[in-house]
């Protein structure tokens, strides 16, 4: 049985595919995780957390879409949720590149892993707040990509999908070394707020 040969423009789809999944994961936990290395709201988030115990923090957002506050906060908290239901959706697109079969389950399965990652580290962590409904909007997000790959992507020519998926790598790069540089940035403030020394 002769293995089919896949063309020099797939292996540059896959290979762009897989450099900007590798990107889009660092960039996701530097703005999920480090929130961005904002000072001012690592410090606010510190002190929001810091008297609360690891139980008060799972029941704090143990019920999804349960928005508490005052009506900008609730409204904040909305958008927020509304963002987050677009921030897989690079892996809808990306995984339909990467491997060479579909399978729905094996994709649903890692975008979860992945949100379930960033929201343990937030838990263990006074960094961010832990949420049951981000894992709900990330994998909706997958789902979005997956649509946004089959209406629009898959019917594009091979040299245009690399064009565009060029573009978007080079975004990704820039993106990533402003993240890099930032993190760096705020290392000693990270390490203080981990270790509860601030």
């Amino acid at each position: 049985m002769r293995i089919k040969q896949k063309s020099p423009s797939e292996r540059i789809m896959r290979a762009l595919a897989i450099s900007l999944t590798v990107m889009v994961v660092w960039i996701l936990v530097w703005a999920l995780v480090l929130k961005l290395c904002n000072r001012d709201d690592m410090i606010n988030n510190y002190y929001n957390l810091k008297d609360m115990s690891l139980i008060d923090r799972i029941k704090w957002d143990l019920i999804p879409f349960n928005y508490r506050g005052s009506d900008d906060l609730i409204r904040n908290q909305i958008i927020i949720t509304v963002l987050n239901c677009f921030v897989l959706a690079p892996f809808g697109v990306t995984f339909r590149y990467i491997f060479k079969k579909t399978n729905l389950l094996r994709d649903l399965a890692f975008c979860f892993a992945f949100s379930f990652a960033i929201e343990t580290i937030q838990l263990f962590t006074p960094i961010g707040n832990p949420a049951t409904e981000d894992l709900i909007t990330n994998v909706f997000g997958y789902f979005i990509g997956l649509v946004f790959y089959y209406v629009f992507i898959k019917r594009l020519s091979a040299k245009w999908g690399a064009f565009i998926f060029t573009l978007f790598n080079l975004a990704a790069v820039a993106l990533t070394a402003y993240s890099v540089v930032t993190t760096v940035e705020a290392a000693p403030l990270i390490y203080q707020l981990i270790t509860r020394s601030f």
